[in-house]
């Protein structure tokens, strides 16, 4: 292995070390159990974190997250 390739090699390791990272250290809103929680957000005008909350909470996907929310938005209108 020549030198330019172990530059390489290295260089793809961090990357990919730096991507493993970002992934395991999603930042978690704290104290979500219920939808109660999130709809706590919500009311208080705090839509993303509500979506957010929503999809930690059911592991849903962000199409489902928004729909939920948006259909609360909407009855409370």
């Amino acid at each position: 292995m020549s030198f330019a390739e172990l530059i390489i090699c290295v260089a793809l390791a961090s990357a990919l070390v730096t991507v493993a990272t970002l992934i395991l250290n999603r930042r978690k809103i704290p104290n979500i159990k219920t939808d109660e929680d999130v709809l706590e957000l919500l009311s208080a005008g705090k839509r993303i974190k509500a979506i957010k909350a929503y999809r930690q909470l059911h592991k849903s996907s962000l199409k489902v997250a928004k729909a939920f929310i948006d259909s609360h938005l909407q009855t409370e209108k």
